[in-house]
């Protein structure tokens, strides 16, 4: 398929209404994802919801194959004490969105979805906040599904759609793209080419908005264990030569066992530049239920990501993740967390992350995490890759800080989502700080949502 063809079908499945693959009460005939995760995936989560850690709330149903579903979120985001660390401190704001999902499906195996949002933005540290607050909309998903098109055992799905892994340390991100998709036994298959539909210039664009070539294969090793490979390549639009790619692998456990686990690598490839890129790293992490019941659990993971020690040799060993990444998963609990820590929330890059996590649940619909991390820089530089802080390191000492998080997560019903997140980030000997500045930074973020 030619650029220009991809092209059109994603401005045409754009333009159109957006649709849920599928409806509230039929499994999809193909899976949307071959992810290696046997969570709901994207396209297998009803409309009312946006994520696989949301409560299952009925979608209306308006007619026979149109649904309606949504939620309402207020959220307060906040950073105390960032000096010394963070030179750019957190803005205190306040938040509030409204998400509307709807699908449509006219004819079997033919499906719309639109998923879109409406934000607002309160700067709290001013005079009226609630006056000075900014309003955006925007399109989050929109695409035309289409199971076994001409009688085809593969599925096909053409306009802005989600890809994540379980991890969601390869990708997790929105992108407009032409997806095939097909199972075959304990097989999963799932290739897309991805694009961009915007007036962006093509040298502002992000990365999440420059094309892709993504492939996934996985398969069912045993009923508690699946293995996937990855691949992803990203082009170059501006005619310079910055074209990375990534091949990774995972093994993981699935269910809720007793002990569950992940083993997660990658190399990083292709060329910066004049520059060769020859980065590596790798991600695990282990899971106890203490008792039959899954309630008390407790995690200990390792990452580890490459660095480089020379910036001469015309060779960037230094590992990055893909950009598309969030890095989130459960550790037990309700709802999902960033698995390398919700203050300092860093991209797996030149670093040694070591995390040791406990959840419990307290009852069915109340669960706390307690998380702790310690960072610790692979080869002592002053740049640092994405991380939450607008700051650099010394490039001196190695050890960057230890974090401590904390979530809890209630629903007194089914519709509600009370969710708050403490994270508390102490800096290490690789930060100076300015004379007389704390090195303690707390984020703070307490959420309301509300489902129909």
């Amino acid at each position: 398929m030619t650029r220009r063809a991809a092209g059109a079908l994603l401005a045409i499945a754009l333009s159109a209404p957006g649709v849920e693959a599928q409806t509230l009460t039929r499994p999809p005939a193909t899976p949307p994802s071959a992810t290696g995760s046997d969570e709901p995936q994207a396209g297998e989560i009803p409309v009312g919801r946006g994520d696989d850690d949301e409560p299952d709330v009925p979608a209306v149903s308006i007619g026979r194959w149109f649904t309606l579903g949504g939620s309402v979120q207020a959220e307060w985001n906040t950073m105390r004490q960032p000096a010394g660390v963070a030179q750019e401190a957190l803005e205190p704001e306040a938040g509030s969105s409204l998400q509307l999902r709807t699908s449509l499906t006219p004819a079997t195996g033919v499906a719309l979805f639109a998923r879109t949002e409406w934000r607002r933005e309160f700067p709290t540290n001013v005079p009226e906040w609630w006056r000075a607050g900014d309003t955006s909309g925007r399109v989050v998903e929109a695409y035309l599904d289409v199971d076994r098109p001409l009688g085809l055992p593969v599925g096909l799905r053409v306009g802005r759609q989600r890809f994540r892994d379980a991890r969601e340390w390869f990708f997790d991100d929105y992108l407009d793209a032409v997806r095939l998709r097909a199972q075959a036994g304990r097989w999963r298959f799932d290739a897309a080419v991805t694009g961009t539909v915007s007036r962006t210039p093509v040298e502002a664009r992000s990365d999440e908005q420059r094309p892709h070539a993504i492939a996934t294969i996985s398969r069912r090793v045993t009923r508690g264990m699946r293995a996937t490979a990855f691949y992803i390549r990203r082009g170059d639009q501006t005619g310079g030569r910055d074209r990375p790619w990534w091949l990774g692998a995972s093994l993981a456990s699935r269910g809720e066992h007793a002990v569950m686990f992940n083993a997660t690598g990658a190399l990083r490839r292709g060329r910066a530049g004049d520059v060769r890129l020859e980065g590596w790293a790798v991600d695990s992490s282990v899971r106890w239920h203490i008792d039959a019941s899954g309630r008390p659990a407790v995690s200990v993971g390792y990452a580890r990501a490459s660095g480089d020690d020379s910036t001469a040799d015309g060779v960037d060993r230094g590992f990055r993740q893909t950009g598309l990444q969030d890095n989130s998963s459960r550790v037990g609990g309700i709802r999902r967390i960033r698995i390398y820590g919700e203050a300092f929330d860093p991209e797996l890059s030149n670093m040694e992350i070591v995390t040791a996590a406990t959840s419990l649940r307290l009852a069915r619909a109340l669960s706390l995490d307690v998380l702790a991390h310690r960072y610790t820089q692979v080869v002592a530089r002053r740049r640092l890759a994405d991380t939450a802080f607008e700051v650099r390191a010394n490039g001196r000492a190695a050890h960057l800080g230890d974090e401590l998080d904390l979530q809890v997560v209630a629903r007194p019903h089914r519709r509600i989502d009370l969710r708050l997140i403490v994270g508390v980030f102490k800096a290490g000997a690789g930060f100076d700080a300015p004379p007389g500045a704390g090195q303690t930074t707390i984020v703070w973020r307490p959420q309301l949502r509300v489902y129909f």
